[in-house]
């Protein structure tokens, strides 16, 4: 019999595609019927979680599904636009579904896309202080620079998540506007909807708390808890960005029901209105995911930060109580099970940022070694494809072993912000035979 390679992880650690081999009990004290199994949802990790500290994983196995991954989906049966039947008739029958292939490079996108975002935190400014004047060659301007971002998100979601994660200003709303709006984009993009619709569903994200704007600044800066009483006061900012809209004439109404609906929850305990379910617009309901995640992973000052593997099993926690179920699986597809900016330990000891997710590889995206195996700064950063060379991942120690919180080992945002990307781009475009020589030049 072959021996199983296997490897301990906490059960905090556990993503989809994983084979678990072995828990940390007896199978016969558990509910689960297979001694042996895949994970192929987050409901499964919730249920070992519920019972288990750390399982044991079948490397080879969860390797192989990888490899199954990539087969299924070269040929056409996987990484489709999913409408599951809880998505209401109307929104299947409304919307044209499109799938989207990445038009450039990641590393090519990042100059258009950096270039893009810098323009519209201008704009964004610039609009937030004429909020009641009704400019309309202001707000044309101020839309113009805000779909030249989705655009970039469209043609590769990768640079603009990445952009968003490490370049963070001084302005609290302004960062989470700006994050809701492109993670908007990247799920209707996973989701398939039709350009004008994404675009309509995104823009709608990006103004849904621009009412907060005329709030004093303690209350929206995150320096310090909320009172009740202040939270209650805030719950006011809807009708306030419904005004400002309004009054620049700048939405449709679909679009001012992303404004109007972004509090409301799928199990109708939100607010203003209690509206439940399909009642909420789609492009609502993935504004409320948005806006969730966006605050759980820039939180206000007093609370502890933590790593968005954590964020997207809190999110996931909501799934048919304040979010749809389905929308919530697509949205974590959307920005990859190890979300740009992240940081992971790898089984090496090697310690890395994420750079972006691979679609066709859930499990391997493509990093940026920071540290070595004895957790010491490296003078060169190294760019790794986990997916490639799959044979030879398991001697070369370079899986990921776990997602730690920004700032661990001290690197912080600041750090990511500051790795020069560009060298990368060149490095990429020269004759392998010459990338030895290139790097060397320092």
């Amino acid at each position: 019999m072959a021996h199983i390679k296997k490897e301990k992880i906490s059960v905090n650690a556990l993503q989809v595609g994983m084979y678990v081999c072995e828990l940390d009990r007896p199978w016969t004290s558990t509910s689960f019927p297979l001694q042996g199994f895949y994970i192929r949802s987050f409901s499964s990790i919730e249920q070992l979680q519920e019972v288990c500290q750390h399982v044991f994983i079948d490397i080879q196995l969860t390797l192989e599904w990888e490899r199954k991954r990539h087969l299924e989906t070269v040929s056409g049966k996987l990484d489709k636009p999913k409408f599951k039947s809880e998505f209401s008739v109307l929104d299947r029958k409304r919307l044209k579904r499109t799938v989207y292939e990445n038009q450039t490079e990641l590393l090519d996108e990042l100059s258009t896309a950096e270039a893009a975002l810098s323009n519209l935190k201008q704009t964004y400014k610039a609009f937030c202080t004429t909020l009641n004047q009704p400019n309309e060659i202001q707000a044309k301007r101020f839309k113009d620079a805000a779909f030249a971002v989705i655009d970039s998100v469209i043609r590769n979601p990768g640079a603009m998540l990445w952009l968003c994660a490490v370049n963070q200003s001084t302005n609290r709303l302004l960062n989470h506007s700006m994050r809701c709006m492109v993670f908007a984009a990247a799920l209707g993009r996973r989701i398939g909807l039709i350009e004008s619709e994404l675009k309509t569903a995104a823009f709608g994200a990006l103004l849904m708390d621009i009412g907060k704007v005329l709030y004093p600044k303690e209350l929206i800066d995150g320096s310090r808890p909320l009172t009740d009483a202040e939270f209650e006061h805030l719950k006011g900012h809807v009708e306030k960005s419904m005004k400002i809209a309004s009054l620049k004439r700048l939405l449709t109404n679909t679009e001012l029901k992303v404004i109007a609906h972004h509090h409301e929850k799928y199990d109708g305990s939100g607010f203003p209105a209690g509206l439940s379910g399909n009642m909420i617009h789609l492009h609502a309901r993935i504004a409320t995911i948005v806006d969730h995640y966006t605050g759980i992973v820039t939180p206000r000052a007093s609370v502890e930060p933590i790593s968005p593997a954590e964020a997207q099993n809190r999110i996931y926690k909501l799934k048919g109580k304040e979010v749809q179920s389905e929308l919530i699986e697509e949205f974590i597809q959307s920005i990859g099970l190890y979300p740009a900016a992240s940081l992971v330990e790898l089984q090496s000891g090697e310690v890395a940022t994420v750079l972006t997710a691979n679609p066709k590889h859930k499990l391997s995206p493509i990093i940026i070694i920071l540290l070595n195996e004895n957790k010491q700064w490296l003078k060169k950063y190294e760019l790794v494809d986990l997916s490639k060379n799959k044979d030879k991942i398991d001697s070369q120690g370079r899986r990921i072993k776990k997602a730690l919180e920004i700032g661990a080992f001290g690197i912080t945002t600041d750090v990511l912000k500051s790795i020069n990307l560009a060298r990368f781009v060149k490095a990429a475009k020269i004759p392998k035979t010459e990338k030895k020589r290139f790097w060397q030049r320092g």
